[in-house]
């Protein structure tokens, strides 16, 4: 039975490495051929590619370690991690402060996995921080380390928050529409209607 997308996240939150191998190829041809159609060439679409990957695993995996510190809050016992006797606990709020010229508000998670519950000789301590801009609603920096996947960050830069100048708006000039074989078509086709 094939694992749905969900089932694959939930695995990837608890550290499964095979799971994010199977959805990495699950959905990356299709991320590519959405990133080559925007950005226009191979290169820079592999790069978005992976970039957009990466982000949308992270957020994914926050948002599962969100949902089980949920459950174990209500006493529920769902959840990959609670079902394998890791119990996600999380520190709390963290001062607010300013990133990139805007306040955020932060929360730091830190989950346990106790020696031997994954096959660790040692207690394996996985942390996440989250600053986000209540403002502007936007996630502007993520830190997550985890031993077995290694160290993650993401951080919003060079944020402005002032309109943009006019004149990108503009249309040059010397501005044309050319003809295109697309557009041929359509022209050839509506005619034979």
């Amino acid at each position: 039975m094939t694992e749905s997308d969900e089932e694959l996240i939930a695995a990837v939150a608890a550290g499964d490495r095979e799971a994010f191998g199977a959805l990495y190829r699950r959905r990356r041809a299709d991320v590519y051929r959405f990133a080559l159609h925007m950005m226009g060439t191979p290169s820079a679409a592999e790069d978005v590619a992976q970039d957009v990957f990466m982000v949308v695993i992270h957020e994914k995996m926050m948002l599962a370690e969100r949902k089980m510190r949920s459950a174990a809050a209500a006493g529920g016992g769902s959840g990959v991690m609670i079902a394998r006797g890791i119990t996600p606990t999380t520190a709390g709020p963290l001062e607010h402060k300013t990133l990139e010229g805007v306040a955020v508000e932060g929360r730091k998670t830190t989950t346990i996995i106790p020696a031997g519950q994954v096959g660790n000789e040692q207690p394996l301590t996985i942390t996440s921080e989250e600053w986000r801009s209540p403002e502007l609603n936007v996630l502007v920096m993520t830190r997550h380390s985890d031993p077995r996947m290694g160290d993650s960050s993401y951080r919003l830069q060079n944020i402005i928050r002032a309109e943009p100048d006019r004149s990108l708006f503009i249309v040059p000039a010397d501005y044309t529409v050319k003809d295109t074989g697309i557009k041929r078509m359509l022209e050839v086709s509506r005619k034979q209607q």
